[in-house]
């Protein structure tokens, strides 16, 4: 399976309330595996796609650098079609379909068993589009990153970028405390509060207190990934 592929698919499967999420599927993966098996799965491709990267960067720049930059480019553009074709294909908004069911129909939810399944499977939906689009932002990162280092004319242009992502920060986020929640960066970064979770899980952010409900970070940590991500 090749990451490529795999990020490029957008493949859910139809609304059906007669059955549980764990019968639903998404990219081929069921709710019963849950999103951290397709998280694993992708993380694999991505650890095998870009090895494979580097070996053939090492082989472009013993012969051509040039080459070496347009090999890159064309990675780079890939993977900006490939997060077109995703918020195209990606046409639900989850996260309004889920608070519309908390903020309406909560008691349908709790006794409806049809309204229950919907719910879950609309989260179970949300789940694994936001890992997939974890997924295609890395990579894009990662490329654009690699890129700057054979290119050092675009480092002007990525401080010009830096400088702006800082302006946005300062300017639109300024209404935060030193200290922020998994609520409030589900609004800075545009996810729901489980993904948020996971990244503390997974050591994207630290929170301050791993114990602690909802778990707390210092604004200037949150700040430092923020910059990374947008640059």
């Amino acid at each position: 399976m090749n990451l490529e592929t795999e990020l490029y698919k957008v493949e859910f499967s139809n609304s059906n309330d007669k059955i549980g999420y764990e019968e639903h599927s998404y990219n081929g993966f069921y709710g019963a595996q849950d999103d951290e098996t397709y998280y694993n799965h992708l993380d694999k491709l991505y650890i095998d796609y870009f090895n494979n990267v580097r070996a053939n960067i090492e082989s472009l720049l013993i012969n051509n650098r040039a080459d070496l930059l347009r090999y890159l480019q064309d990675k780079i553009a890939l993977f900006d079609s490939i997060k077109a074709n995703f918020k195209e294909k990606s046409y639900m908004d989850w996260d309004s379909y889920i608070y519309s069911s908390e903020k309406y129909y909560s008691d349908a939810i709790k006794t409806n068993i049809g309204a229950k399944n919907e719910y879950n499977t609309a989260k179970f939906f949300k789940r694994m589009s936001d890992t997939q689009l974890l997924f295609i932002e890395k990579c894009i990162t990662e490329l654009n990153q690699i890129y700057n280092i054979y290119d050092p004319n675009s480092e002007s242009q990525k401080i010009t970028q830096g400088q702006i992502e800082k302006d946005t920060w300062d300017n639109t986020l300024s209404e935060y405390g030193d200290i922020v929640n998994t609520f409030d960066l589900a609004k800075i970064f545009d996810k729901d509060e489980t993904t948020i979770r996971r990244w503390a899980r997974e050591g994207v952010l630290t929170p301050i207190d791993k114990k602690k409900r909802p778990m707390q970070f210092k604004k200037d940590d949150i700040k430092r990934y923020y910059l990374k991500i947008k640059s």
